[in-house]
């Protein structure tokens, strides 16, 4: 792998103006939305245990003409893990919603992964797709029609607790969870004291 860019982007204008998920006057910043399930996504792929190396974050505003929610409505997040670069994307004022990785190899080799698409009212408007491509071919592609992922992740979450042999990894990626978004925040931070 030499690259992984994922982007989970979407219209989040409306319910941001009604003020979801902003607690006591507290404004999630957009790296707390959607790129958290990014950087698992990544962090499972590669196992980079938070040792990335972040280099440059940038956040936009949301403006929502009567207000403005710092740092809410654009993210993005440029890193290298070993010699992978790493680049997340989400633009929570998108028209259209959007949930991708692209996995990038050697010998012109790529990974296209679009995620199913869900309206507000859980009817799929898109179905999922993987395609993998070398020197632009098609060598081979699979289409998803059901997404399982919770079902998935509540079984995982059930052998884990109901095993009498458990091991830390759950706690582990949770930590390294962790130590990554101190990096970012500390990003933020130090561009945003930096511009003012």
């Amino acid at each position: 792998i030499i690259k992984i860019s994922t982007e989970f982007s979407k219209n989040r204008i409306f319910d941001s103006g009604r003020m979801r998920g902003i607690i006591n006057g507290k404004v999630p910043t957009v790296f707390e939305i959607e790129i958290p399930h990014q950087i698992y996504i990544v962090d499972y792929l590669l196992n980079t245990s938070g040792d990335e190396d972040i280099y440059n974050v940038v956040a936009k505003d949301m403006d929502l003409k009567n207000c403005i929610l710092k740092n809410h409505g654009f993210g993005l997040i440029e890193a290298k893990y070993k010699k992978i670069y790493i680049e997340h994307i989400s633009n929570l004022m998108a028209k259209s919603t959007k949930k991708s990785i692209n996995i990038f190899c050697e010998d012109n080799i790529e990974i296209t992964a679009d995620y199913i698409i869900y309206d507000k009212n859980l009817k799929k408007t898109n179905d999922g797709i993987i395609v993998v491509l070398k020197n632009g071919k098609t060598l081979y592609q699979k289409v998803f029609e059901e997404d399982d992922n919770i079902l998935s992740c509540l079984s995982d979450y059930y052998k884990y607790f109901s095993s009498s042999d458990i091991n830390d990894e759950y706690l582990n990626r949770i930590r390294h969870f962790n130590k990554l978004m101190l990096k970012i925040n500390k990003k933020i931070e130090g561009e945003t004291n930096g511009a003012n």
